[in-house]
């Protein structure tokens, strides 16, 4: 019982990192999607306001 107890907490420790891990990857990822998407909208927004006033 003492032996299936200490796996449980070897996989459930194992679990935790790798999940803190590709959370971290993950939240990286989804920032720098959203900065192109913000880098996209204020480009559009500068260019409308270039060729109106062209």
């Amino acid at each position: 019982m003492k032996t299936v107890l200490l796996l449980k907490n070897i996989y459930l420790e194992g679990i935790k990192v790798i999940s803190n891990i590709v959370i971290r990857n993950y939240l990286k990822l989804f920032t720098w999607f959203i900065v192109v998407l913000l880098m996209v909208v204020v480009h559009s927004f500068l260019y409308r306001i270039y060729w109106i006033y062209l």
